[in-house]
């Protein structure tokens, strides 16, 4: 199933989520996803989760670590 758009990438993870299965990773399906287009996934599913009931009660920041950086 062919995900091109933001919407129909956060649908199927929230089903995923939802279903508790496995997906593959968005980018088998779409190499060329960037960053921003996953910021923008991101951002809409979190938008889907909150109309659910769900709620936001912390952030993560990650890379932060000496290795982490030096990896990139």
């Amino acid at each position: 199933m062919p995900l091109t758009d933001v919407p129909g990438k956060a649908s199927a993870l929230h089903e995923a989520r939802r279903t508790r299965q496995a997906i593959e990773p968005l980018t088998d399906a779409d190499p060329g996803l960037s960053m921003a287009d996953g910021y923008a996934v991101q951002q809409e599913l979190t938008r889907m989760l909150l109309a659910d009931g769900d709620r936001t009660i912390g952030y993560k920041a990650g890379g932060h670590r000496h290795g982490c950086r030096r990896a990139r």
